[in-house]
């Protein structure tokens, strides 16, 4: 399961505060609600009422920091070779950016983008959609003096506003899904974003689409659950995991997410549970993947387990430790798994050895 999120969907990406960067002082508009209105400007300078375009078709909204920028530029093109996929699926791209109007559309022209690319200078809507910064003064005159890049000129004023690169996908006038992500580095890679609106649209991929079978002894307690997650994510070489009793462990909006460590940076990748395994068989190799618990730490009160599992992932020659948490409910004279987390020792940090051994 570990080795599977090699691509990471869905989500949005947070970073640890420790981090000394201002991307990460903001707070992104929350999935399910309702589009804000805001506005942008067009290539003319004409005022355009942005909720009036994205509420008119599904739309896949995205925030880049500006023309200037190359990952920016490789995000905008690598958009472009997937238009006609996401065209089929029923959706626009709509593209805003800091540039000031008159230097929002050379990125369209050298790029050859065909489809709409507005300004938002003002950072209106961004600030609108929870995203906006402002870049810090070392930032700032690194890019003027070293990169001999100026933001003021290129942005129309001296706010050194920008928006953390973006995507929302909208439909009916609601955000139904996000990528947020202060890292500008890393943007959603198209592949990913396909998927996900293949699942948004109930046309998932095609080698899961057989009937889910529910094993009566995986629910029973919460052990047996979490021991099933195991089971079910573990292949041998040249055989697939069994997804399809994965899917029933779980309440079918639970969430899933990987905290991931990069020096002294953390990462937080949020997936649903279909986007999980959409993601995971895209990403199976031949190699096999085998997952073993060291240790089942439950907590159970009312209706409610927390899990702590430590644990052991083999893939070929690779082994790596960590922990899992899960968060269960029971309902339907069942248990479920309505959330779980986990982490590994990739940054060095062993998992203590209290947990590395089964209590009840």
């Amino acid at each position: 399961m570990k080795k599977l999120l090699l691509t990471n969907f869905i989500a949005i990406l947070y970073f640890s505060a420790l981090a000394q960067n201002p991307a990460m002082d903001i707070c992104p508009i929350p999935i399910s609600s309702n589009v804000p209105s805001s506005q942008v400007y067009s290539s003319e300078g004409e005022t355009v009422q942005l909720d009036s375009i994205v509420n008119s078709k599904p739309t896949i909204l995205i925030f880049y920091r500006g023309g200037w920028c190359p990952y920016c530029k490789r995000q905008l093109s690598a958009l472009q070779e997937i238009k006609n996929e996401i065209t089929e699926l029923g959706y626009q791209i709509i593209a805003l950016s800091a540039d000031h109007y008159s230097n929002s559309q050379k990125i369209a022209e050298n790029k050859k983008l065909t489809f709409h690319v507005y300004s938002d200078f003002k950072q209106n809507s961004a600030k609108k959609y929870g995203i906006s910064f402002v870049l810090d003064q070392k930032t700032y005159k690194k890019y003027k003096n070293a990169l001999q890049f100026d933001i003021e000129k290129w942005g129309g004023n001296d706010r050194h506003e920008l928006p953390v690169p973006s995507v929302f996908i909208i439909k009916e006038k609601r955000i139904l899904y996000s990528y947020v992500n202060p890292e500008y580095k890393t943007r959603l890679a198209p592949e990913v974003l396909l998927a996900v609106l293949q699942d948004l649209e109930n046309k998932n991929l095609a080698t899961y689409r057989a009937i889910k079978k529910l094993e009566p002894g995986d629910v029973e307690s919460p052990e047996a659950l979490v021991t099933a997650v195991l089971i079910s994510v573990s292949a041998n070489k040249d055989e697939t995991a069994d997804w399809k009793r994965f899917e029933t462990l779980f309440l079918p909006k639970a969430q899933i997410s990987v905290l991931q460590h990069k020096n002294d940076t953390s990462t937080l990748l949020n997936f649903t549970l279909k986007s999980f395994i959409a993601n995971s068989i895209e990403n199976s190799t031949e190699n096999g993947f085998r997952e073993y618990s060291t240790g089942n730490t439950i907590e159970e009160y009312n209706g409610l387990a927390t899990v702590f599992q430590s644990y052991v992932a083999l893939q070929g020659e690779t082994q790596v430790k960590g922990v899992n948490t899960y968060q269960l409910v029971y309902q339907d004279k069942r248990w479920w798994i309505a959330s779980l987390i986990w982490t590994s020792n990739k940054n060095g940090i062993e998992v203590p050895e209290q947990y590395i051994q089964k209590s009840k």
